[in-house]
């Protein structure tokens, strides 16, 4: 496969989009854009770190558009884990 095939196919996270957009039942719809920021601990007290990650198809404001909303309008989840505005 070539390096053009393998930038077409969805990643993990893609498919991960996809489902969470079937569970929350909006279908059909397409994701515009994703920002993902996870928690990580490893095995010691001090391992400790938090990644973020956001597609590569979108720029760098829009990213910031999405956390901003993110935590302006954030109230805790309801009962699929998604807020829903």
């Amino acid at each position: 496969m070539g390096i053009e095939e393998e930038q077409k196919r969805p990643s993990a996270i893609d498919d991960a989009l996809a489902e969470i957009g079937r569970i929350a039942g909006v279908e059909p719809a397409i994701c515009t854009g994703w920002v993902l920021v996870s928690e990580w601990m490893g095995e010691g007290d001090k391992d400790y770190w938090t990644l973020t990650l956001a597609d590569d198809q979108n720029p760098d404001w829009r990213h910031l558009g999405l956390i901003h909303h993110g935590l302006k309008n954030w109230e805790g989840n309801d009962d699929v884990g998604l807020r829903d505005n």
